[in-house]
């Protein structure tokens, strides 16, 4: 089966080439069409604030992580994406910025994923008797004031976020004090492991 992909790969390479000829710029070319999001902003910011943990029981996965902290600088990323995405007026996307940034005064948001092959583990709610989650900012311990499962459909989920599956379940955590510049670190603790995920 391998040797069969690969081999597709190699054809589609070679007439990405050949399509686009033999100029100076055909290697900038074959990667913008192979892989998209190498040269997209968002992504790579995107890239830049997320973090992934993995809780292992052996040598199986019992949990996998992704967390994405909603800095200001991905805030406003976040922003000119979704006012390109969902075509917003200026006028629109500067009520948007406006949002994100108000917000980004009063509190920490992070987007989190999580995955077990044991649904019942990546359920996470407050007064959950399977995990404490918590905060480290500016040598405090906060607990979040919003877990909130995120039900959005795949293909937007994939657009904003895009290392997320279709068999993770999505979160936003919100937390009651801003972000700081001496950095964060979030954990989730308890009977099936911990994990920590720093900024």
């Amino acid at each position: 089966m391998w040797p069969k992909i690969k081999a597709a790969y190699l054809l589609v390479l070679i007439w990405v080439i050949f399509l686009t000829g033999c100029k100076s710029q055909t290697t900038d070319s074959v990667a913008r069409i192979l892989w998209p999001d190498l040269n997209d902003p968002y992504i790579q910011l995107t890239r830049t604030w997320t973090r992934k943990g993995v809780i292992y029981s052996g040598i199986d996965t019992e949990i996998e992580t992704y967390a994405t902290l909603k800095s200001l600088d991905w805030r406003k990323a976040y922003v000119q994406k979704w006012a390109k995405v969902y075509s917003l007026s200026p006028g629109e996307e500067k009520k948007l910025l406006a949002d994100e940034l108000k917000a980004a005064q009063k509190e920490t948001e992070i987007f989190l994923t999580l995955y077990s092959n044991k649904p019942e583990q990546a359920e996470l709610k407050f007064n959950s008797p399977l995990w404490s989650v918590f905060l480290e900012l500016g040598g405090k311990k906060i607990y979040p004031l919003e877990i909130r499962p995120l039900d959005w459909p795949y293909a937007k989920l994939k657009t904003f976020f895009p290392y997320v599956h279709r068999w993770q379940k999505t979160y936003i955590l919100r937390f009651n004090q801003a972000l700081e510049a001496s950095g964060a670190r979030l954990t989730l603790s308890g009977p099936v492991g911990k994990v920590s995920l720093e900024w």
